[in-house]
């Protein structure tokens, strides 16, 4: 047994029989700030201009505010500009024309109609990404006084306008997509201003001739991110100052930066800043964060319907996005259908662009189906929240440490082990910093155990730290994962190591990669570090990368850190324990679940008879005796994304929930759904103004970072990240880039696009197992026989120029067998083509057989620094062809 492993057999049992009393202490109900909010909506009065003509009058305000009460409704964001500027109403200090497919009272009249129904408006502004003042000139909103001053106006007059004409309805303003002007801000000219954020902040001026760039995580691009993430901070706090003149509240729509694979610049929002400033966050991501409402994404273009209304079954305030398409299809359906340049592309705009399948459409769109759907959902408002798992995650150092792609890492390190706790455990990603993990006697009430995700305690607070060890100490049990903790500055300088202070155990060296063997099973591991010290009462630490081979060590780990749960799961083959909530004695579950999926669960009740519910049908699953309940029953759906949630309480209270569908086989053809969810569809596409051949990376694919890095250094590239492959992205590049997907799923949704742009002209680079189904998707360019996987003892290549190297990724790469036409570029040992280069209609398709960019995973060792050498030059030469056009 290697050092290594005696390493991982000394920690882990400690982990297994370290557990609290099996006492589970009474929680918390989690509701919106001032304990109102229920439902929020999305809307604006335009968006498409002049649908609403097809309703029969130009903008049937009384029509909307009663469907939405109808509904529940009881908050409504309004949004009041598009992105472009243009504003919905006839604003007096900005050059900003109103849209002319929206009635100049349109907004008055969605205000009086929502005072009638007793719902509050709160106003969205979203600014350009350059804001026009009123002498016609144009300014970057993040950073320019005189653009603070502009926005603040914007406020006044809202102020001034809605407010004091309707102060029962109008609650406050909300900031939306402010990321927009900072997100092409090189603050070239701001030199000065950097220098003096610096002294003020970090004790130490800035003396280089120029700005940094921000593109990786050393000191000054640290502290440049920071300078731009400040300057989103302070025009915000302006705007809200001046809400609170007029009484108006602030609220923040937050994208959290670790889950989109974007520009840090674009989403690196102080979170923890927002928390203090706002009543009120909208939020994906982090449901313990004050006052968060949480999305339904149910009108994203592709996103899986179906699913999103199982997750809402929750207690927590909800919102959901653009009205106009839930509500009232048969509008948008004709509007859409009289574009034919739109039909021609796409269709339908439901079936074809918005990938909603027609029974998607028949289940859940519509007036009458969204009421049904949402008052359902509605009736587990302000429950009992039973998930008692929080996975601990941070937002600033990550993003200070991976700027150009913070998702990335942050899906490696927490989304997976999130993932795989919730098929056993109901659990919640905990936003560290925020004010519930500054409050030890609030944070034990509400978690029985919190999970420090790898990389996620890098650069803590001290109060974060010593709320932690507090929490630890009135029972709260605490896991630690492969990294060290420590506490430092906010430019994480000054970095001290608190790993022992919270866990009594020493990282002594982290991050190595190797072999690690546990239950008889030997798995490859990104991380292990070697460790002293004994584990403290409650607490371990456990020294390993967490990976899917991994899994069933890690939620052992759990399953002996945490006192007896009211519910879990057992031969689990697909469900996610998304939530789990009680009101009035009966427990609501909600179990997502996008394939037929079967389990076992387990749940604690008082004694007596229950009864278990499907609350989508209500369809009784068992009757049974408590019991029975906590011995495990079985629960399945049959059908491909068929939603379920479900209900457990005594017998006769069951009676009350009767469901919303007759039964489950109106979910029997959500089978024919092939919509995909759309990749990151917040995210901009952002193109930067240097010169050169356009080469845009795919941010959702291994290596694209340090691909990204190592392109910049060539002049003759404007090389950039893209965040989706879809016709708009693929359409803004000279060439593109795929690295090896991080999911699949993703890239076969954007084949056709790809193919789309070879016939249009493009170039595009394929890599390693994006290769799997090339040979299907480019004929042309390979031969009869398949793709080989190809696992090397010596992974050394050779460039057609009789070069040997070494591929930054070592572990394996793929034999790529081409047609004669295709120009060979490297082979591997035995001479089997790698990488090569072929005309396919007017552009060229080169694969790359190797995974440029990513370091790694070789008993033979791995190279450290950027991507560079003989690989990366045949990268460069392969575009070179393509650019050269031969």
């Amino acid at each position: 047994m290697t050092g290594i492993d005696r390493t991982v057999r000394m920690v882990i049992p400690n982990v297994i029989f370290i557990t609290a009393a099996a006492v589970l202490l009474s929680c918390f109900p989690l509701t919106a700030a001032d304990g109102t909010m229920k439902l929020n909506m999305w809307i604006e009065p335009a968006a498409p201009s002049g649908a609403w003509k097809y309703s029969g009058e130009a903008f049937p305000a009384e029509r909307i505010i009663s469907a939405a009460a109808g509904a529940g409704v009881t908050d409504m964001d309004v949004c009041l500009n598009n992105s472009g500027g243009i504003f919905y109403y006839d604003s007096a200090v900005g050059p900003g024309k109103r849209d002319p497919g929206v009635p100049a009272d349109a907004v008055d009249r969605l205000f009086a109609a929502a005072g009638k129904h007793g719902i509050r408006c709160w106003l969205v502004l979203t600014p350009p990404v350059k804001t026009r003042l009123p002498d016609n000139s144009l300014v970057l909103t993040s950073s320019d006084p005189r653009s603070t001053a502009h926005w603040r106006s914007v406020v006044a007059e809202l102020g001034e306008r809605f407010k004091k004409r309707y102060p029962e309805v109008v609650a406050g303003i909300v900031l939306h997509e402010i990321n927009r002007p900072e997100a092409g801000n090189s603050h070239s000219g701001e030199i000065a201003e950097f220098s003096d954020f610096c002294q003020r902040s970090f004790g130490e001026p800035f003396r280089g001739k120029a700005m940094p760039d921000g593109q990786d995580g050393t000191l000054w691009n640290r502290r440049f991110n920071l300078y731009r993430i400040d300057c989103l901070s302070r025009w915000s706090r302006a705007l809200a100052e001046e809400a609170e003149k007029y009484g108006m509240k602030t609220n923040f729509i937050l994208y959290p930066p670790e889950s989109f694979r974007s520009f840090s610049a674009a989403w690196g929002y102080d979170t923890l800043f927002f928390e203090d400033l706002c009543g009120h966050i909208w939020s994906s991501d982090y449901p313990t964060l004050k006052g968060m409402y949480a999305k339904v994404g149910i009108s994203y273009r592709g996103s899986n319907v179906a699913q999103e209304v199982a997750m809402a079954f929750s207690e927590y305030p909800k919102a959901f996005f653009e009205m106009r398409s839930a509500f009232y299809p048969g509008i948008v359906r004709k509007f859409y259908g009289t574009n034919r340049k739109f039909t021609d592309l796409n269709g339908d705009f439901y079936t074809g662009y918005f990938r909603k399948s027609a029974s998607v459409m028949e289940l859940f769109f519509g007036q009458e189906k969204m009421t049904r759907w949402l008052k359902e959902v509605l009736r587990w408002q302000g429950a009992e929240p039973l998930t008692r798992i929080g996975v601990l995650a941070s937002s600033l150092p990550n993003v200070l440490r991976h700027p150009v792609n913070p998702g990335g890492e942050y899906d490696r390190c927490v989304n997976e082990l999130y993932h795989a706790v919730t098929r056993r455990y109901p659990a919640v990603k905990v936003l560290a910093g925020s004010l519930l993990t500054r409050d030890p006697v609030a944070l034990r009430k509400r978690f029985d155990l919190l999970i420090l995700a790898e990389n996620q305690g890098i650069g803590l607070s001290r109060e974060t730290v010593e709320a932690l060890k507090e929490y630890v100490k009135l029972g709260g049990k605490l896991i630690g994962v492969a990294s060290p903790v420590t506490v430092a500055k906010r430019d994480l300088t000054g970095e001290k190591d608190v790993t022992s202070e919270l866990f009594g155990i020493t990282p002594t060296r982290s991050g190595m990669p190797g072999f690690v063997r546990v239950n008889g099973k030997k798995y490859w591991s990104n991380g292990i570090s070697r460790v002293s010290g004994t584990p403290k009462p409650g607490t371990c630490f456990i020294p390993v990368s967490y990976s899917a081979k991994s899994e069933k060590m890690f939620l052992d780990a759990v399953s002996g850190m945490l006192p007896e749960q009211r519910i879990l799961l057992t031969k689990n083959n697909g469900f996610i324990l998304h939530n789990v909530c009680e009101k009035n004695g009966i427990v609501c579950v909600s179990l997502p679940a996008e394939k037929p999926s079967k389990a076992r669960l387990h749940c604690r009740m008082p004694d007596g008879d229950h009864e278990v519910r499907n609350l989508l049908t209500g369809e009784c699953i068992i009757s049974c005796s408590a019991a029975k309940l906590a011995e495990g029953i079985e629960i399945e759906t049959v059908y491909r994304s068929e939603p379920c949630a479900i209900g457990i309480g005594p017998r006769e209270k069951m009676k009350d929930f009767r469901g919303i569908y007759p039964n489950r086989q109106v979910f029997a053809k959500l089978e024919d759904f092939s919509g995909a969810t759309i990749q990151n569809p917040e995210v901009p596409l952002l193109i930067p103004g240097r010169p050169g051949v356009k080469v845009g990376i795919w941010m959702s694919g291994l290596g694209a970072e340090k691909i990204l890095n190592s392109l910049l250094a060539d002049k003759r590239l404007n090389p950039y990240l893209i965040p989706r492959l879809d016709g708009e992205c693929c359409g803004a590049c000279d060439i593109i880039v795929v690295p090896q997907p991080l999911n699949h799923f993703f890239y076969r949704d954007g084949r056709t696009e790809l193919r789309k742009a070879l016939t249009a002209g493009k170039g595009i680079i394929i890599c390693h197992s994006a290769l799997r189904s090339a040979h299907e998707d480019f004929p042309e360019i390979f031969s009869s026989r398949a793709i080989k996987h190809v696992q090397p003892g010596d992974p050394k290549l050779v460039s057609y120029d009789g070069k040997e190297f070494l591929p930054c990724f070592r572990y394996d790469h793929y034999d790529c067998s081409f047609t004669k036409d295709v120009h060979i570029l490297a082979t591997d040992g035995n001479g089997r083509p790698v990488i090569g280069i072929g005309r396919l209609g007017k552009g060229f398709l080169g694969v790359f057989g190797t995974l440029p960019g990513h370091f790694g995973d070789s008993p033979n060792g791995s190279p450290v620094g950027d991507f560079q050498g003989e690989e990366r030059q045949l990268l460069l030469t392969m575009i070179q062809i393509m650019r050269g056009g031969k």
